[in-house]
């Protein structure tokens, strides 16, 4: 992935490398413990609804992007359906950095 970031001295944006795939897929991947962190941090569980309006209010993205997060989350194992309601979802006992 290309990167780009704004330059004061030339005051525009300049080309600042490339970045690999593996960066990218850890600092999403931290970004979302974070937030499921900073969710469950008074919750046990979370209905899916109320799940992507916390998502989307924490991170500040709509809600198709929401939603692919809460994929991206339970791929990764950073979240589950709870096992006695499967509309919610929990937090996975996960080590966080």
């Amino acid at each position: 992935m290309m990167q780009f970031g704004w330059s004061k001295a030339e005051g525009r944006h300049v080309y600042l490398g490339e970045k690999s795939k593996e960066d990218s897929e850890l600092r999403k991947t931290n970004q979302l413990k974070d937030a499921a962190a900073d969710i469950f941090k008074n919750k046990i569980s979370i209905t899916n609804q109320n799940l992507i309006k916390e998502i989307m209010e924490i991170m500040d993205v709509k809600e198709r992007t929401a939603r692919a997060y809460i994929k991206f989350m339970r791929e990764h194992g950073i979240i589950e359906k709870n096992t006695t309601n499967t509309s919610e979802y929990q937090l996975m006992n996960i080590p966080f950095q």
